[in-house]
């Protein structure tokens, strides 16, 4: 393997190669999507007659020139390798690409039963006559056969414009087109007796899905290959309908997957420097492959057996999330109730009725503790180092989060103390505080805020000191995390504890739409950062100019029982704090700006014993204003559980993306095993490498231990 073909070159050179991997990922979600027709119709092989018939027509136009005009066709050879084509739209490749697949569609729109043929027959014919001329006209074009391989086996090494155009314009009309027929074609498919008692034009419904599948299948065979249209047709497809029966989780899945396969397949053939084409199908079938052991493991094997297949299958290959308890963290029941005592018999001693009285005394009457809040203590330690030398991990230059384990006390340490005290106030509002001591080294306010619960028109507000709802890792406490230390973005771009600060919260549910979608407001006066430090929030003086504004927009939809995906846009702008003693005044706005996606699966089970995944990935990047730089950084963190206890995580860091004085580019890898006992307590064992292109390294462990105290209420998903 030449040194060139590395993931940074791909980077580097992403202008000239974007608009291939736009066009694999566009075209593998659309014959992903029309694949689970094809697969459900059993009709899985007229992808692959319809792109052979695509690939006779790509053929033809090269030939039919060298037949109409010999003379020019041999000459242009000597000129350029476009000259030998005759300029004119009647012999474009595309448009013989689009006549030979509609000629193969109405083929199969005819009802072979009248000439006593099956329809897998007719698709016979189709694929080995469309196959016997590509090879028979190639013969005829040697000097055009290298496109001609290309056409056939797929080598989009790079797309011409017009293919991008064509296959994205194809995407937008076709996709809409079934979507709005989705229902109608999926009954027509499984039941086409009931579809025409029902009055629907079923022959009107199977002629537009098969004159869609004609115009998918050549506009992305002139552009990828047969050879890939068809794995995208098919294997995709395939993969959806093994992880769910849901018909709307299967129709979302294999586009996902189809898209996925066109844009890695392709990023992998660069790195590997493999054949695009092949590649691309290779990674197809190779999520087909995953998915059947996904549900082998997950379904019918013992844990025990699950674990040694899964822990190198999600370390190599596909990464996911996996949810700590059901609603998302250490979720805590109320603190059990004392057994009641039993009546006494009358003829028990008068010793024996003292002691009773004693214990029924020592009961609390019904409704004497309603007005105490819920109380509760979560008590983070741990064991490790930052690098096998403490200098390793400060050239790296990366600041600790708040409540990550403390780089100078090595050895044991307390990570953290939470308390936790929250109550209904009343039928208008609820209020919560939550106390930390983070590494032994004070006692903080984490958060302290009223919540109103009786408003009209959906609308919540929170007031007092809080995180703020920008990013997924912001909005959450220690103890839910996946992993002992935080993402090495969250106090470079966020700050060492995080985006929180005395503001208030104005939140709407949006009605109306078909998925729940939550928009919020904030305003926040951040405190000054650490000296030394240059902070997204904290700068400037006193006046509402100086305040810290955010809008996020969360959105939540579950495509399958077992699946649920949740998307967050998130804004916000402040005045930085670049001045070396803080606090600054006049100091530049900044914007920060990012998503966040998290997806969850956890199989229709009451007692959690089977394996569920959780996907967590974030990006956010900060510019600020005035001619300052722009940095950004990201981090994707999946976990499976592998068994009831146990679970094991993956986490990749990336800062500097892009790079700049105060955000450096380092890479970080770390890993997580959990053994969680109960949902009061967990183990975890957790290791991280970082290091710089070209510089220092550091390789982080940490053994930590959780447990918790009392009644803790549940959080958000």
């Amino acid at each position: 393997m030449s040194g060139t073909a590395t993931w940074s070159a791909l980077w580097e050179n992403l202008p000239v190669f974007k608009d291939a991997i736009l066009t694999g990922g566009l075209a593998g979600a659309l014959l992903g999507f029309i694949g689970v027709h094809v697969v459900l119709r059993r009709m899985v092989f007229a992808s692959s007659a319809i792109a052979q018939a695509a690939a006779l027509g790509v053929a033809l136009s090269f030939w039919i020139p060298i037949l109409v005009d010999p003379v020019r066709h041999a000459a242009g050879h000597q000129t350029g390798p476009d000259s030998h084509l005759i300029s004119s739209l009647l012999f474009e490749p595309v448009v013989w690409a689009i006549a030979a697949s509609l000629l193969a569609t109405l083929l199969f729109i005819a009802n072979p039963v009248r000439l006593h043929l099956t329809r897998e027959s007719v698709l016979g014919f189709v694929f080995l006559i469309s196959g016997a001329g590509a090879v028979i006209v190639g013969d005829r074009i040697s000097q055009e056969a290298h496109d001609l391989a290309a056409i056939l086996f797929g080598s989009a090494v790079v797309v011409q414009p017009v293919d991008l155009f064509l296959v994205s314009a194809a995407t937008v009309l076709l996709l809409g087109g079934h979507l709005a027929l989705w229902r109608a074609l999926v009954f027509a498919g499984f039941d086409p007796m009931g579809a025409r008692v029902q009055g629907m034009p079923v022959r009107a419904l199977n002629g537009f899905l098969f004159v869609s599948v004609g115009l998918a299948v050549a506009l992305c065979t002139r552009a990828l290959g047969a050879m890939p249209v068809f794995a995208f047709s098919v294997l995709p497809a395939m993969a959806a309908l093994v992880l769910t029966s849901r018909m709307a989780g299967v129709f979302a899945l294999a586009t996902l997957f189809g898209a996925v396969s066109g844009v890695g397949g392709y990023a992998v053939s660069f790195r590997a420097e493999l054949p695009v084409g092949a590649t691309q199908t290779a990674s197809a079938a190779a999520l087909l492959v995953a998915a059947l052991i996904s549900r082998t493991l997950f379904r019918r094997l013992r844990p025990a057996t699950a674990s040694v297949v899964v822990i190198p299958l999600v370390m190599l290959m596909l990464g996911s999330n996996v949810a700590w308890a059901a609603d998302g963290g250490v979720a805590l029941d109320a603190a059990p109730q004392p057994e009641p005592v039993p009546s006494m018999a009358p003829a028990q001693s008068t010793e024996t009725a003292q002691t009773a009285q004693t214990a029924q005394a020592a009961v609390r009457p019904p409704g004497a503790g309603v007005l105490n809040p819920d109380t509760s203590v979560i008590v983070d330690g741990s064991f490790g180092y930052y690098g096998r030398h403490d200098a390793e991990f400060r050239r790296i230059g990366i600041p600790l989060s708040g409540d990550d384990p403390a780089a100078s006390k090595p050895g044991f340490t307390l990570q953290e103390v939470e308390l936790a005290f929250q109550a209904a106030i009343d039928p208008y509002l609820e209020g919560a505080v939550f106390l930390t001591i983070p590494n032994l080294e004070g006692i903080e306010v984490e958060e302290a805020y009223l919540l109103t619960t009786a408003l009209p028109a959906n609308i919540q507000i929170k007031g007092g000191t809080f995180r703020s709802q920008v990013g997924r890792n912001n909005t959450q406490h220690l103890h839910l995390q996946h992993f002992t230390r935080r993402p090495l973005m969250t106090p470079l771009l966020f700050g060492a504890d995080g985006f929180r600060a005395p503001g208030l919260q104005v939140s709407v549910l949006l009605p109306g739409l078909p998925w729940f979608a939550t928009l919020y407001g904030e305003a926040f006066s951040a405190g000054a950062p650490e000296p030394g430090t240059v902070s997204t929030f904290g700068g400037g003086g006193r006046g509402l100019n100086h305040l810290a504004y955010t809008t996020v927009l969360e959105q939540f939809w579950a495509p399958t029982d077992a699946a649920s995906i949740f998307l967050g846009l998130n804004f916000a702008t402040a005045t930085a704090s670049e001045c070396a003693t803080p606090p600054c005044s006049g100091g530049r706005r900044d914007y920060l700006y990012g998503a966040d996606l998290y997806f969850k699966w956890r199989p229709l089970d009451v007692v959690g014993e089977l394996g569920s995944l959780m996907w967590s990935t974030e990006y956010f990047a900060r510019t600020i204003a005035g001619g300052g730089p722009t940095e950004g950084a990201l981090y994707t963190e999946p976990v499976v559980q592998l068994a009831k206890r146990w679970y094991i995580g993956g986490r990749f860091d990336l800062t500097g993306l892009p790079a700049g004085p105060n955000v450096p580019r380092v890479v970080g890898g770390a890993g997580s095993l959990t053994f969680a006992p109960t949902e009061f307590s967990r183990l975890r064992l957790y290791g991280q490498n970082l290091w710089m292109t070209g510089g220092p390294s550091a390789l982080v462990g940490f053994l930590q231990a959780e447990f918790s105290m009392g009644a803790h209420g549940a959080h958000p998903f």
